[in-house]
């Protein structure tokens, strides 16, 4: 009797680890910086742990491990040479299209202040308008935001701007979430093609 093998499989295991990893990740957004910096932490221990499985490791986890690797590299690489200043199209303010997307999201989930030097409790909230410009409930207007990068107002002069989360965490979380996500992608891809060659291999051949 032939048993193909399912090409795609989840462990309640796996799921809990999934969930765990994107709630620690994703909830550092709006958490003390102490919490950002264990999600970073975090983020490099399994990094550090699929490597040794990468290279010591055996069978579907080994397979998991090295698609998990490609998909990051592949971002990596695209993302050094669009985003960073030492890639080839930052002059020209090209963003990745995650990029994009994920500054999309930033309107509906960040709270902005503005106030005056020195700092103190008194300042005022900032609306984000659609077309990304930052105004106070009086209309001032305080700068935009384009591709996750303030652009202030010359007028508001010696006065500061508050993000939360702010622009450098919400763009460092991002970038996480679009790597794991396109990691644990790119590992289950490549677990289920081994998969599928194996059912191949071992399916009963029909001679005529």
């Amino acid at each position: 009797m032939n048993h193909r093998i399912p090409l795609v499989q989840w462990s309640l295991g796996e799921l809990v680890v999934v969930v765990t990893v994107a709630t620690v990740v994703v909830g550092s957004l709006w958490a003390p910086m102490i919490f950002f910096q264990l999600a970073m932490i975090l983020l490099m221990l399994i990094a550090s742990i699929l490597v040794v499985i990468l290279c010591i490791g055996s069978g579907y986890l080994r397979t998991f491990c090295i698609g998990f690797a490609s998909a990051v590299g592949v971002y990596l690489l695209a993302l050094i040479l669009v985003e960073s200043p030492y890639g080839i199209f930052v002059a020209e303010d090209v963003r990745l299209p995650t990029t994009t997307i994920w500054a999309k999201m930033q309107p509906h989930i960040t709270q902005i202040r503005a106030g005056s030097y020195p700092r103190s409790s008194v300042n005022k909230e900032l609306i984000w308008q659609d077309d990304s410009t930052l105004k106070d409930v009086d209309g001032n207007h305080y700068g935009a935001v384009r591709n996750l990068d303030l652009i202030k107002s010359p007028i508001i002069g010696q006065q500061y701007i508050d993000f939360a989360p702010s622009l450098n965490v919400f763009y460092a979380i991002g970038q996480s979430v679009w790597l794991l996500t396109l990691g644990y992608l790119g590992g289950k891809f490549a677990v289920g093609f081994q998969r599928f060659q194996h059912n191949q291999e071992t399916s009963p051949t029909t001679v005529e």
